[in-house]
C-alpha cells in the first residue's frame, strides 16, 4: 500500500521550483483509462500533468525565471505534444507518458538553460540525454515496468494541446504564461522570502 505524500519543508527539496509545460490535458477517455490502470494497481495518479524543461535549485532561480518566462512564452505559439508509450525510472519509482522528443520542446528547453548562463555545448548534451515525459504516479514500486507495458496500450498515439509554461514553487503555487502573447493566466506564486 502507498503511503500519503508528505509535504516536505522547503530546506528538504533538492528544488525549489520548475519550468514546465503545464498543464498537459489528454482527451478524457486517456485520463480514465490511466486512472483504471493506476488505481488497478494501487496507485494515485499524478495531480498535474506537465513536462519538466528546467529544475530550480536555488531561490534567485525562480526570480531570474520570471524575468525571462513571458518573453520566451510570447515567442512560441502552442503546439500538440504526441505521446509515444509508457515508460519508467526505477531510480525515481516514477511511472511516465513518454513524449515525443519534438524540436519544439528541446528548443523551449535550450532558450531556457540559455538564458540561465549555461554554455551552447553543454545544453546541447543536456538535450541529447533528456527523456520528454508526463509524469503519471510517484513512488511506484518494483512493478513498474509491467504496469507501464499495460498503460502504455491505453496511451500510445494520445495528443494533448499545450497552451502555456508554468513556473512552479516548492509550495506549488503557479505563474502561468501564455505561448503565442506571454500573458499571464494564473494565480502568482509566492516568491520565498517575500513579504505577506
Amino acid at each position: 500500500m502507498i503511503e500519503p505524500e508528505q509535504t516536505p519543508q522547503p530546506e528538504s527539496r533538492k528544488w525549489r521550483g520548475v519550468i514546465a509545460l503545464a498543464p498537459i490535458r489528454l482527451e478524457l477517455a486517456a485520463a480514465e483509462q490511466i486512472q483504471a490502470v493506476l488505481a488497478k494497481n494501487g496507485l494515485k495518479v499524478s495531480a498535474w500533468f506537465h513536462v519538466s524543461l528546467r529544475l530550480l535549485l536555488l531561490e534567485r532561480h525562480l526570480e531570474e525565471a520570471l524575468d525571462f518566462l513571458p518573453e520566451i512564452a510570447a515567442r512560441h505559439m502552442p503546439f500538440k505534444i504526441r505521446v509515444e508509450g509508457a515508460a519508467f525510472f526505477p531510480a525515481a519509482g516514477v511511472l511516465y507518458l513518454r513524449a515525443q522528443p519534438v524540436e519544439t520542446l528541446k528548443g523551449l528547453r535550450r532558450e531556457i538553460f540559455l538564458r540561465q548562463g549555461w554554455p551552447r555545448v553543454l545544453v546541447w548534451l543536456r538535450n541529447r540525454t533528456w527523456i520528454p515525459h508526463v509524469s503519471a504516479a510517484y513512488q511506484v514500486g518494483a512493478n513498474g515496468w509491467a504496469i507501464a507495458r499495460e498503460l502504455a496500450a491505453a496511451v500510445h498515439g494520445q495528443e494533448a494541446l499545450v497552451e502555456q509554461i508554468t513556473l512552479r514553487n516548492w509550495l506549488d503555487e503557479d505563474r502561468c504564461f501564455q505561448l503565442g502573447t506571454g500573458e499571464e493566466s494564473c494565480m502568482p506564486l509566492t516568491l520565498p522570502g517575500a513579504e505577506a
